[in-house]
């Protein structure tokens, strides 16, 4: 079997994250009294706890002659519900991640 160019290595990690929500209900600020004082409503809060996946690929690339690391990609974002739609945006990510392969030649090189 013929041997390429560049050899290809891609990664992939999920990581669970959390976020808190909380909503407010009511001004919890009151208003005048009867006689004129401060009068110090309550307010309500709810919070609620939301946990998803946030995952990452990365796509290394190697010259396989010399065995250096020639170009490293990275894409993250929240892991969708559906296999589908997982699918989806894993060939988003790769569309975004390759838009710019091959890089541009440095000075020097």
């Amino acid at each position: 079997m013929p041997q390429g160019d560049i050899a290809l290595a891609a990664h992939t990690v999920t990581d669970r994250k959390q976020t808190l929500d909380t909503f407010y209900t009511g001004t919890g600020m009151g208003g005048w009294g009867w006689r004129g004082g401060w009068g110090g409503g309550m307010g309500n809060a709810t919070t609620t706890v939301r946990t998803y996946e946030v995952g990452t690929l990365v796509l290394d690339m190697f010259d396989t002659r010399t065995k250096q690391a020639v170009w490293r990609g990275t894409a993250s974002s929240t892991v969708p519900s559906s296999p589908d739609k997982i699918n989806a945006a894993v060939e988003t990510a790769l569309d975004k991640m390759l838009a710019g392969f091959p890089p541009a030649a440095t000075a020097g090189r």
